[in-house]
């Protein structure tokens, strides 16, 4: 038996994989932006509205609401801000399929896991109503109020498209009240007083340098 060659190949598939392992480990560590979700924007979209589902709408086929025929919805705007230093940088979705598939509803492809994340809290702490939304076409849609960092580093104008996907340093991507799944469906909800809260990659789905924003929160009453 060659067992000098046996233990030449284990070698070499050893490297192979701590080289895999470093450049992951580099990718990760060089995430130098930071996505946040603007609270301004959140808080002035909230809005209670009904709407009437059939079972061949995207928004029922995806889960996004409980049930078809008429519901009562908690309608929310969720933009998410890249706080900097650097651009986040996407580029083709299609490249990248262990975050991205093709979703037949929107005709694009979405993250796998969602990007946007909404819950309704009542005064126990005890969460009541959840929904979310898989993020597509991620790009400069608008400046981000909240951003903090350096006003030399933000673009004048829009850099990344639904072509080439992203958030420039001191934008944010919006998706408003009036897209599909932008609600929590509240039609089992009781009455009172409630927390909306919106929580922006949650699932850790792209790394950044800080996870501690994440997370906008308000007051809501439910009539």
């Amino acid at each position: 038996m060659n067992t000098r060659g046996i233990r030449g190949a284990f070698w070499l598939l050893v490297a192979a994989v701590v080289a895999v392992l470093a450049v992951s480990g580099r990718v990760r560590a060089q995430a130098k932006y930071d996505l946040e979700p603007s609270k301004e924007v959140f808080v002035e979209s909230i809005k209670i509205a009904h709407k009437s589902f059939t079972p061949s709408n995207c928004a029922f086929e995806e889960g996004c609401v409980g049930g078809t025929g008429t519901r009562k919805l908690l309608l929310m705007a969720g933009a998410m801000g890249n706080n900097g230093p650097d651009d986040f940088v996407v580029g083709n979705p299609a490249q990248h399929p262990n975050i991205y598939t093709w979703d037949d509803c929107t005709g694009q492809f979405i993250t796998r896991k969602p990007m946007l994340n909404f819950s309704l809290w009542d005064s126990s702490g005890n969460q009541v109503a959840t929904g979310r939304k898989e993020s597509f076409c991620m790009e400069d849609l608008a400046k981000f109020p909240e951003y903090t960092g350096n006003p030399a580093l933000v673009p004048s104008g829009p850099v990344h498209t639904c072509t080439f996907q992203g958030i420039s340093v001191g934008w944010m991507d919006v998706y408003d009240d009036s897209l599909p799944c932008q609600w929590i469906d509240i039609t089992d909800v009781p009455a009172g007083k409630y927390i909306a809260r919106l929580e922006c990659n949650a699932y850790h789905i792209f790394p950044e340098t800080n996870y501690n924003n994440n997370v906008v929160e308000t007051h809501v009453t439910i009539p």
